[in-house]
């Protein structure tokens, strides 16, 4: 019996951690952090956490802070902020409904990697490049 209720428990624990949304107060508190943020990589990292703290809750703000974060690692050259970017946009795009513009998003940012050179963070980011895509045809149900 004890082990059932341990069962239960961490499965419930597992499912509330799963959910992935952030509570308001974690998101004001990036914002904060957002607003006296000193580097640009700092400010492009926070626009991502804020951008994906609304994926399941506020597509549109989500893609808004995603956007931004985009624009502003174009404009410093940060190419693997920017493939992170356009993945974490084609990935939320993907998840509400819109597989043809996830795709897009996802080989825009395939190709902004591909730009990125061969360190380990660019290899690191390629990976979750391709292991999005990868998400993305086993929706299309296309595993060739």
């Amino acid at each position: 019996m004890k082990k059932y209720i341990l069962t239960v428990i961490l499965l419930l624990a597992t499912i509330l951690c799963c959910l992935g949304q952030q509570r308001p107060a974690e998101i004001a508190k990036r914002k904060g952090e957002l607003a006296h943020a000193t580097t640009d990589s700092a400010r492009i990292q926070l626009l991502l956490a804020i951008g994906g703290s609304y994926r399941f809750s506020k597509v549109d703000s989500a893609i808004y802070y995603i956007d931004k974060a985009t624009a502003l690692a174009r404009k410093t050259h940060f190419l693997v902020l920017e493939a992170r970017a356009l993945s974490d946009k084609g990935s939320i795009i993907l998840d509400s409904g819109d597989i043809p513009q996830g795709y897009t998003y996802m080989l825009q940012s395939l190709n902004a990697i591909s730009k990125a050179g061969d360190d380990s963070i660019a290899l690191v980011a390629h990976g979750a490049v391709e292991n999005r895509l990868g998400n993305l045809f086993m929706e299309l149900g296309e595993y060739n």
